[in-house]
Order: structure tokens, then C-alpha cells, then sequence
């Protein structure tokens, strides 16, 4: 399972580039899971008084809603101690082909086998984050300015550049 973490600050077309990148994997056939890091403590997918709510405020751990198109699992508990392996072997066991991640930044940002994306607004922010984010296989910038490479790193811009990015990553 090849990993990609895209790596940026707020506004900076993260979401957009892993929409991308999903959809070409799935059109090429592969198989990607994703994994969105949400920081707000009070977040929750169950919405209050269904049923699966319900459930876990009567002290269920684990709800499980099966409809015919959707499989989802809701874990209550305490998350501060869940492992990066733990959660890759989640999706190795779904046999994903590619994780595609979104936050976890201090995590994933120095770890080895994981491949980096920067995306960015202005190259000022490349500056940034190369110096909290080593090593990324490219910078995707927001917005054409022109520049191909910066400080040795190729630079993108989506849409025009998504052969390249793919080509980058493996992926097609």
C-alpha cells in the first residue's frame, strides 16, 4: 500500500487535490481508501437522537449501521492512543492499494515510506513548510506563477499538471 499525505495550510487545495488523485486511481483501476485528521474535539459523523446514537449513549463501544450501500463503524472512546499502524493495517486489510491522507501532519511529515505533497497558496508558503515538511515529492501551487521547480522540487498546478503528479506518485 503506497502512502500520500498532503501536506498545507487552510485554503491551500488539499481537498481538492486528493479528490483528484482518487478519482484518477479509481478510473485506473486501483483500490484507495482515504484518511481525513479532524481537529475539533466535538466532532462527531453520528448525528444526535438517531438510532446509532441512541446506541453509543446507551455505552455501546462499537455501532455498526448496515444499510445496503454503506457499511459504517463508529468507535466511541478515547483516540489519543490509536497507532499510525493500527490504522494502516485497517486499510491493508480492506486491501487498499493507495491511502490517500489529509492531516495527521506531525505524524506523517518526517515519516520514512510515506510519500509528500506540499500544497500551497504563494511559494512564501513553500519556504514554510519545506522547514516543518522534508523531502515532498512536489509542491502543488493554487495558482500558475510560472515557476517549474522550487529550491530543486518540482512545482504543479492542478488541473493541468495532474499526469505529472500521478507520474510522481506511481500512481499511472
Amino acid at each position: 500500500m503506497k502512502i500520500i499525505v498532503f501536506l498545507g495550510y487552510s485554503n491551500s487545495g488539499k481537498t481538492s487535490a486528493i479528490v483528484s488523485m482518487a478519482s484518477r486511481l479509481v478510473e485506473a483501476g486501483k483500490s484507495v481508501g482515504t484518511l481525513k485528521h479532524i481537529h475539533d474535539e466535538d466532532f462527531t459523523i453520528d448525528t444526535k437522537g438517531k438510532d446509532t446514537w441512541r446506541h453509543a449513549a446507551a455505552g455501546a463501544s462499537t455501532v455498526i449501521a448496515l444499510a445496503p450501500k454503506e457499511l459504517t463503524i463508529i468507535e466511541k472512546g478515547d483516540t489519543s492512543g490509536l497507532t499510525l499502524d493500527r490504522l494502516f493495517r485497517t486499510f491493508r486489510s480492506r486491501r487498499v492499494d493507495y491511502l490517500i491522507v489529509e492531516g495527521l501532519y506531525r505524524k506523517l511529515s518526517r515519516r520514512r515510506g510515506v510519500i509528500r505533497i506540499l500544497c500551497v497558496r504563494t511559494l512564501e508558503d513553500a519556504e514554510e513548510l519545506l522547514a516543518i515538511h522534508p523531502a515532498p515529492v512536489c509542491i502543488l501551487n493554487r495558482k500558475e506563477t510560472g515557476e517549474r521547480t522550487f529550491q530543486g522540487i518540482p512545482v504543479l498546478t492542478l488541473p493541468r499538471d495532474m499526469a505529472k503528479l500521478m507520474k510522481l506518485v506511481g500512481g499511472i
